[in-house]
């Protein structure tokens, strides 16, 4: 009788305990999370803002709440956050977002991505040609879409074409830089 309790105890302690540890891991990754968004906040000037909850309850189980920092950057307001998207049973991914809100909407239904040759011909395969700058630096990195042509043209100057360049070489192997104006 007490090995039957024994291995029924075993058997039913061992789900708990992974829950427990799930817990604890998930508030040891999200202190750590805070406390980097608190140092950069700091370094950066912004104000941080907490996650509005701890956990966040779905399907698929516990997921951390996230926190932001809002800040300006040459008078321009401007956002940082984590994104979770879910992309199919194996492909959930979290993004970070960098928003800098400008005074006026640029209309110009901008999109720049680095550009990948696989994407880029399957892209002009159904109408979504790639915008020359002539920058051939430029243009080889990035693939770029615009409603018209010339105001991307115009709006790309060389001070915001070597911006976007040097983002996205100072996050190449962590993140995949997108620019749109929406």
């Amino acid at each position: 009788m007490s090995g039957e309790f024994t291995v029924l105890f075993l058997i039913c302690s061992f789900p708990i305990g992974m829950f427990i540890l799930f817990l604890f891991a998930s508030n040891y990754f999200s202190s750590n999370l805070q406390r980097d968004y608190v140092n950069c906040a700091q370094r950066l000037e912004f104000q941080y803002v907490p996650p509005q909850k701890k956990f966040e309850f779905k399907l698929a189980g516990f997921r951390l709440g996230f926190p932001s920092l809002v800040g300006h950057i040459h008078q321009l307001q401007c956002r940082i956050y984590l994104r979770h998207v879910n992309g199919g049973k194996r492909t959930n991914k979290t993004h970070t977002l960098f928003e800098v809100y400008l005074p006026y909407h640029l209309q110009l239904g901008l999109d720049i991505k680095p550009q990948i040759a696989v994407i880029s011909f399957l892209s002009s395969f159904v109408g979504n040609s790639d915008i020359q700058v002539n920058d051939s630096v430029f243009d080889e990195q990035f693939h770029i879409q615009g409603h018209d042509p010339n105001q991307v043209y115009q709006f790309l100057t060389t001070e915001r074409k070597m911006a976007i360049f040097h983002a996205q070489q100072a996050v190449f192997h962590q993140a995949t830089l997108q620019i749109t104006d929406t």
